[in-house]
């Protein structure tokens, strides 16, 4: 694979099917994990765009996300349970006019990372768990000469473009000390005018979130974030 001459990143909050513009909803809240990706990766040389199409269905996120897709050398998506099939379609979408690699990473695959490359055709990497690092490392190899793919921690990813063989490599702890890490980036290609918790704070000072520790110190059985 040839050293790709773009050093440009997508990275896509999917439509919720399910979401409800009122104020019990709490899935408003910006995409903190793609804001963190984002920065880390500026932080270290490239551009990224955040697309959060909580709001929009698949057809209208694709209408957004069409006319830039050259822009790429890379998209990526996060999901939950509830948003992945969405994830999908606007995945299969892009592929269609685009032979961009698609990266999923979030709650939902990090479990089941082979099944999930087995399943879906149109999906040519998983990370599971942490993004940053793993992200970073994978832009690396896209745009090396030689991309080797063994050295991007919490890959999970094919050997070769049809192989069924799939390959993991070693995953990192959470990290313990997010002193080093930006904070999240905050500008977005595309987004919803507000999030709820803004809404809510009209008349009082502006609201900013950010993330003070990884993972959870809970350990459900069914929860894949910990």
């Amino acid at each position: 694979m040839p050293a790709h001459t773009l050093q440009k990143v997508a990275l896509i909050n999917p439509p919720d099917p399910n979401l409800r513009f009122d104020e019990n909803d709490a899935a408003l809240l910006p995409p903190l994990g793609l804001s963190y990706i984002a920065a880390y990766l500026e932080q270290h040389g490239f551009l990224c765009d955040i697309y959060d199409f909580a709001t929009l269905d698949v057809p209208a996120a694709f209408e957004v996300i069409a006319e830039h897709l050259e822009e790429y050398f890379l998209i990526g998506f996060t999901s939950y349970t509830k948003t992945f099939l969405s994830a999908i379609g606007l995945a299969d979408e892009s592929r269609k006019i685009s032979g961009i690699p698609v990266l999923f990473g979030g709650p939902h695959v990090s479990p089941i990372p082979e099944d999930v490359l087995r399943a879906y055709s149109t999906i040519d990497f998983v990370i599971c768990k942490e993004g940053e690092v793993p992200a970073l490392e994978l832009c690396r190899q896209l745009t090396a000469e030689v991309p080797q793919f063994d050295q991007v921690p919490n890959l999970v990813y094919r050997q070769g473009d049809q192989s069924e063989a799939i390959l993991q490599s070693p995953v990192l702890p959470n990290p313990k000390d997010l002193g080093p890490m930006p904070f999240p980036k905050r500008e977005f290609a595309y987004r919803h005018n507000e999030t709820i918790v803004e809404l809510r704070r009209e008349s009082a000072p502006p609201v900013a979130f950010f993330v003070s520790s990884r993972g959870c110190p809970k350990r459900c059985s069914f929860c894949s974030i910990i």
